[in-house]
C-alpha cells in the first residue's frame, strides 16, 4: 500500500462536531492514518454558538508541530497523489491547492464511500451520482508553518462565507508571490439533504451554519 510516512505534516482540520459531521469525519479521519500514518492531526476549539473556521484552524495550528500544514475540510477525501504532487512543490510557491476540481457526491455515492477500505484509491467509475465544481479554492490548502505564521493565519475578524479562505490566499500571495493548483480531483462527502449556499458574500457563517436557509437556488443534492 502507498502511504506517506513524513512525520512533519500537521492536518489542520475544519470540524464542528454535530452528527452528520461525525459520521463522514470517523472515516475520513481512518484514511489519514492509514495513507499518512505519521501525520498528526490537529482539530481547534471554537466557542460554543460560535463557530468560525478561521478560530478552529487558527487554535489548530497552536497545537501543531509539524513544519507542513495541510489545511482542510472534515468531509474532504482525496488520494495520495495530489497530496505527493502538493509536497513536492511547496518549498516553490506561497501555498498549495491540491486539486483542480471539486466533486460533490450524493447520498448513495457516499454511503458507497464509507463501505470501502481507508486506503483505497479513489475512482469515480465507483459513485452513480456527483457533482463537478472547477476552479474553487478553500476546501483544502497546503502552505508551510513559516508561511501561515508570517500572516498570522486566518483572519479571525472575517465572518462572510467563503471570505476567510479568499483573504487567507491573497495574504499569503501578497507576501511570497504565486500559488499551484494541483491536477486531479477531491471529493466532497454528503452530509444533509438541504438548500445550502456554495458561496455568497456578505452572509455571517455563523447564521448559515445554525439556520441553514437557503440563500441560492443550490442544493447539495442536485447533481448531473
Amino acid at each position: 500500500m502507498y502511504t506517506i510516512e513524513n512525520s512533519h505534516i500537521s492536518i489542520l482540520v475544519n470540524y464542528k462536531k454535530e452528527d452528520h459531521h461525525d459520521i463522514n469525519w470517523a472515516a475520513v479521519k481512518k484514511r489519514y492514518e492509514a495513507l499518512m500514518p505519521n501525520a498528526e492531526i490537529c482539530i481547534g476549539s471554537y466557542q460554543e454558538g460560535e463557530y468560525s473556521k478561521s478560530m478552529v484552524i487558527n487554535n489548530a495550528a497552536k497545537r501543531a508541530t509539524g513544519d507542513t500544514f495541510i489545511i482542510v475540510d472534515s468531509n474532504i477525501v482525496f488520494n495520495l497523489d495530489t497530496i505527493n504532487k502538493g509536497l513536492n512543490l511547496l518549498n516553490q510557491y506561497s501555498f498549495i491547492i491540491p486539486y483542480d476540481t471539486l466533486i460533490y457526491l450524493n447520498h448513495q455515492s457516499t454511503q458507497y464511500f464509507h463501505s470501502l477500505s481507508p486506503s483505497a484509491m479513489i475512482n469515480n467509475a465507483y459513485f452513480n451520482a456527483y457533482k463537478r465544481d472547477i476552479g474553487r479554492m478553500g476546501d483544502m490548502f497546503m502552505v508551510t508553518r513559516e508561511h501561515f505564521e508570517a500572516v498570522d493565519g486566518f483572519s479571525e475578524h472575517i465572518t462572510e462565507w467563503g471570505e476567510d479562505n479568499i483573504d487567507f490566499a491573497d495574504r499569503l500571495y501578497n507576501k511570497y508571490g504565486d500559488h499551484k493548483v494541483v491536477h486531479g480531483p477531491i471529493w466532497n462527502l454528503y452530509y444533509e439533504k438541504i438548500n445550502y449556499p456554495v458561496y455568497i458574500k456578505g452572509i455571517n457563517v455563523n447564521k448559515i451554519m445554525s439556520s441553514r436557509y437557503a440563500i441560492q437556488d443550490i442544493s447539495w443534492d442536485v447533481r448531473i
